[in-house]
């Protein structure tokens, strides 16, 4: 017995020791990706534990486990792995890219967030979809990538500002634009042309409450957060270059302009111009009719001439970029750097953008220490295309430079007589014969004259964040974004439009002007967080946040006619000053001037304390409760503080009623509904009877004297402007997550409006004051979806989709008072106004009707819908149509096959409008033998019968006139952005030191769908008219991608 006792007692040893060996087994492996390349900073970790590693330099690990549990292998935009330890102790792993993984985590405010519990509405734009565009802003790089999101780029100089609206319009007067936060810091949302998107790893769009409402009063536009590359931990030494060169290319107008032919039979039918035998006796001349009268039909026959302006005046431009970067890391410290250099031509005559970038992220990281520094920054250089002039005696008329190739006469040539471009002009054309040397003037302008923006952007920020426990930790920001702008303008002594827009007949003595433009906007923030998980299932986060920001901008400016010492007379840009008449007895009278200046400075401070909690049982269901309270120096004091809250709540039905499902991977309900605030009112602020701008000024000051004067009438009443938000949603992935998405449906309402109301209180010259009167109202859908059709070896194909439907409606304007008719509209003086009932910015004009067949003469339709031929203001009905699109949205497909690449990119916007101003100035007859006009003026009516919709060439011009004849459907359909690729094949990279090289070529704008008949039917939604705005540019790009 005593020995049967030892031997149990010597097996229940055995046992326990190796029990002991198990539990002490040491594993160890390689992780590589699909191509089988080694991954660094794969997370190995032990399942429902915190015992846990992460892959070196070379994909290794090494980790102690007991045989039976399992180990999980996590990357991001890779798939999970679980695997059970067996007898083995090597295990080597192969991660799968799963694009649906890349969406598991996002980017939320003051953190990240796991998709599966997020109660908001975010949408997510990888760098792959926005890194290599040939766009000079990154923002324009975003546009169609996101529902909901509109980006309108109505501005082709390179680096041109962007619309960003969010969601439609939520204010009148108020800033309407989402919050950008890079890295953490809030930055100015004006320009983004200093700024590398291939430093981009990542950006996220909230939307909802839920998602906005710890930004408080910035976040009534929403919220875009940028995150950009870092190094990652165990990361070796990468270094990747990405170049591109390529060409812009001019689009071209949906209409016709004439030749010189039919210009000279249309001006001698008009009884106007050359053609007729009137204008110029110079062009008369060269045209074969010296001595008047109207040119004959052979005489016409023999004008060989034709210029096209536009291929004088616009260009095909260049385009160049250089990217740089380089990124390690070891188990505590890992960096990003990054070089960049951008160079990008124009259309229009000496258009360009020059951008540099350097950029430095740093992270370093103990067990329970995390700092981590971003700085950027960013330098560029703009030429601006314009300051053309008119040459008739005016000043500006038009400055815009894409007119100009629109009105020079096709008769004339661009050349001199030695086959030189004339950059002079004629001096036998005279102002009084229209535009006869602005063409010319335009040549001079590009050629000497100087229109330069100068910025530096830098933008930094440092995060620290200690862990007390593995529950409690607390963090500190601080982060600065600063801007310097220089403009410059120069019209030297030579320059003849300066001289033409002043009295070309007096010697013009040059104008110069300079400014001096700085916007610092700084913010520091505390917090302490709280998160743990009770009973494994039960998981709290609790999050509290102080923070403090402060914006300042200051400004210097000068402008001086007169460039030379011993100016005559009074010049425009300078107060009068004194002449000693002959000093020093030479015939040289002394003048004394002072150039104009002026300065401004405005400073703005903000502070808020707020907490977020949430709470989730095990991913099945949860909710947060989002409170924030913020104080503004825009509002006195009895108005200065806000409140605003959300509360959001979501129900994962695959985790409870759907568990288990075969085709359903996904299915997740979430809502919300909270409160947001806007204090940037447009006028400035609270205080009466002060400026908001410490100004001094020794030009012309006020009435002639030098000093300050108030800019506007204050209102101490000015409150919150405040936005109440409700969002439903629901996400999904299907067919084992190739077909993921969602769906969202919301409404947003304004209340207390920042509107300027009539000033009757006071006389003098300020006619309004700005208060909180009306509300707004925008409610949409909005859906998203990605699938992947083939995904078998060497063929991947996937497509996808975005589109968004909103509504937007003024609901009430309270102190604004109906007209005769009964409808409130705030300004009945624009073209497009703000109505009750009415959407943003909806035309308001006289209906067209057509010509009258019987004498040519226009007609349009009376409030009663009757036609008739006389045009008045007080027929001027709403027509429904606004500036703002009612549909927009994108989709894209990408196909990879055995190294090869294509991807498309397309946009599109439907139900909405624009003035065609363009059309209004190439079809207007009143120009018929001043400028050249369109083809359709062809088509004019000129007898009894004709059915036509071009009037008479006597029936005058109708342009001007507030009717919707040329109000258009600028609803288009875009290939916004292709590209062809392919990267070099393991055969070919094994014979190099490279890791991997991909050749591409891309094209923007290629092909546009509309029946919008202009440049460009794409703009900004706040500009209602289209005067020759400057277009986008097609532009066609090779590029490629080396990796080390």
């Amino acid at each position: 017995m005593k020995k049967r006792l030892q031997g149990l007692l010597t097996l229940l040893l055995v046992l326990v020791v190796q029990i002991g060996f198990a539990q002490e087994k040491t594993v160890t492996g390689t992780v590589v990706d699909e191509d089988g390349l080694p991954m660094p900073g794969v997370n190995v970790i032990e399942k429902n534990t915190n015992n846990g590693t992460q892959t070196d330099f070379d994909g290794n690990y090494s980790i102690s486990i007991a045989e039976g549990e399992v180990l999980v292998f996590s990357y991001v935009g890779f798939r999970l792995q679980e695997i059970t330890v067996g007898a083995s102790s090597r295990i080597d792993v192969n991660l799968e890219v799963d694009a649906g993984a890349l969406e598991e985590v996002v980017v939320v405010a003051y953190g990240t967030a796991n998709r599966e519990t997020i109660t908001s509405s975010v949408s997510t734009v990888s760098a792959e979809e926005i890194e290599s565009r040939p766009t000079a802003s990154f923002a324009q790089a975003l546009q169609s990538r996101a529902p909901g999101l509109n980006i309108s780029t109505g501005n082709g100089q390179p680096g041109g500002n962007s619309t960003i609206l969010l969601r439609g319009i939520n204010s009148i007067n108020g800033n309407v634009e989402p919050l950008f936060v890079i890295d953490g810091v809030p930055v100015d949302e004006d320009n983004f042309r200093s700024i590398n998107q291939n430093d981009i790893e990542s950006v996220s769009i909230l939307k909802d409450a839920s998602a906005t409402a710890i930004y408080g009063n910035r976040a009534t536009g929403g919220v875009i957060l940028v995150t950009t590359k870092r190094g990652k931990v165990n990361e070796k030494l990468q270094i990747r270059y990405s170049g591109r060169t390529g060409f812009t290319f001019k689009p071209d107008p949906n209409f016709e302009l004439t030749s010189s032919q039919q210009l000279l039979r249309l001006e001698r039918e008009a009884g106007s111009g050359p053609g007729a035998g009137g204008g110029n006796a110079y062009v008369r001349g060269f045209l074969g009719n010296a001595d008047g009268g109207a040119l004959t039909d052979e005489q016409i026959s023999q004008v060989t001439t034709n210029t096209d302006w536009t291929d004088v005046l616009l260009k095909v431009g260049n385009t160049t970029s250089h990217d740089l970067s380089f990124s390690a890391g070891s188990e505590k410290v890992s960096a990003f750097t990054s070089l960049g250099y951008l160079e990008q031509e124009g259309l229009a005559l000496r258009s360009k953008l020059q951008r540099m970038n350097v950029r430095n992220n740093l992270t370093y990281r103990t067990d329970k220490f995390n700092l981590a520094t971003n700085v950027s920054v960013g330098f560029s250089r703009s030429d601006i295309a314009g300051g053309i002039g008119t040459g008739t005696g005016g000043s500006g008329a038009l400055d815009n430079p894409f007119i100009v190739p629109f009105v020079g006469k096709p008769y004339l040539s661009p050349y001199n007589e030695d086959g030189s471009l004339n950059r002079i002009g004629n001096p036998a054309f005279s102002d009084a014969d229209g535009f006869l040397n602005t063409p010319y003037i335009a040549l001079n302008v590009a050629e000497f004259d100087t229109n330069k923006e100068t910025e530096i952007r830098a933008i930094g920020g440092l995060n620290a964040n200690y862990d007390f426990t593995s529950k409690i930790s607390a963090g500190i920001n601080f982060g600065v974004d600063f801007q310097e702008e220089t403009v410059k303008f120069l019209q030297p002594n030579s320059s003849i439009r300066g001289s033409h827009a002043n009295d070309p007949n007096a010697e013009f003595q040059g104008f110069q002007f300079e400014a001096l433009n700085r916007d610092t906007r700084m913010n520091s923030s505390v917090q302490l967080s709280y998160d743990d998980t009770f009973a494994e299932v039960h998981n709290v986060s609790v999050l509290g946040v102080s923070e403090f920001i402060y914006a300042e901008a200051s400004g210097f400016s000068y402008n001086q006619t007169g460039l030379v010492p011993g100016l005559e007379g009074v010049g425009a840009g300078f107060v009068a000053g004194t002449t000693t008449e002959d000093p020093n007895e030479d015939g040289v009278d002394d003048y004394f001037y002072i150039p104009s200046l002026g300065s401004y400075k405005q400073n703005v401070g903000q502070f808020s304390y707020f907490g977020k909690a949430t709470y989730d049982y095990d991913r099945i269901a949860g909710f947060d409760v989002t409170v924030r309270r913020d104080a503004s120096s825009r509002f006195n004091e009895d108005n200065r503080w806000g409140t605003f809250w959300a509360v959001g709540a979501f129900y994962n039905l695959t985790k409870s009623i759907l568990d288990g499902s075969n085709f359903v991977n996904d299915l997740k309900l979430r809502g919300s509904y909270g409160t947001t605030g806007n204090d940037r009112v447009a006028s400035g602020y609270y205080s009466g009877l002060v400026i908001p701008f410490d100004l001094f000024n020794t030009g012309g000051g006020y009435n002639g004297s030098v000093g300050l004067a108030p800019s506007l009438i204050g209102n101490p009443n000015l409150k919150w402007e405040e936005t109440s938000k409700a969002n439903i949603g629901i996400d999904f992935a299907l067919f084992n997550n190739n077909l993921t998405g969602s769906l969202d449906v919301y409404r947003n309402e304004t209340t207390d409006l920042f509107i300027g109301r009539p000033n009757t209180s006071l006389s003098g010259g300020f006619t309004s004051i700005s208060d909180n009167l009306g509300t707004l109202e925008n409610k949409g859908i909005e859906a998203q979806f990605t699938y992947n059709l083939v995904d078998s070896g060497d063929f991947y194909w996937s497509v996808g989709a975005n589109g968004s439907y909103n509504q937007n409606e003024i609901t009430d304007l309270p102190g604004t008072e109906a007209n005769q008719y009964g409808e409130v509209i705030l300004d009945g003086s624009q073209r497009a106004v703000e109505a009750v009932g009415e959407a943003f910015n909806t035309y308001y004009a006289v209906r067209w009707a057509g010509v009258n067949p019987a004498n040519g003469r226009p007609l349009y339709l009376d409030r009663d819908g009757n036609i008739t031929e006389e045009y008045s203001l007080d027929n001027r009905v709403f027509t429904g149509k606004s500036s703002i699109p009612t549909y927009q949205g994108g989709f894209n497909t990408s196909m990879n096959y055995k190294g090869f690449s294509l991807d498309a990119l397309f946009s599109f916007a439907a139900d909405v409008y624009r003035y065609n101003g363009t059309l209004g100035v190439a079809e207007d007859p009143g120009l018929i033998g001043i400028a050249n006009v369109t083809q359709n003026l062809l088509d004019a009516w000129r007898e009894p019968g004709d059915i036509t919709a071009i009037p008479s060439l006597s029936s005058g011009s109708t342009r001007n006139l507030l009717t919707d004849r040329y109000l258009e459907d600028a609803s288009y359909l875009r290939l916004k952005n292709i590209s062809l690729g392919y990267q070099l094949g393991d055969k070919i990279m094994d014979r190099t030191p490279l890791e991997s090289v991909r050749i591409y070529v891309q094209g923007e704008n290629l092909f546009t769908w509309t029946e919008w008949r202009g440049f460009d039917p794409e703009f900004d939604p706040f500009a209602t008219n289209d005067f020759f705005t400057y277009p986008n540019s097609r532009i066609v790009t090779f590029g490629v991608d080396v990796k080390l």
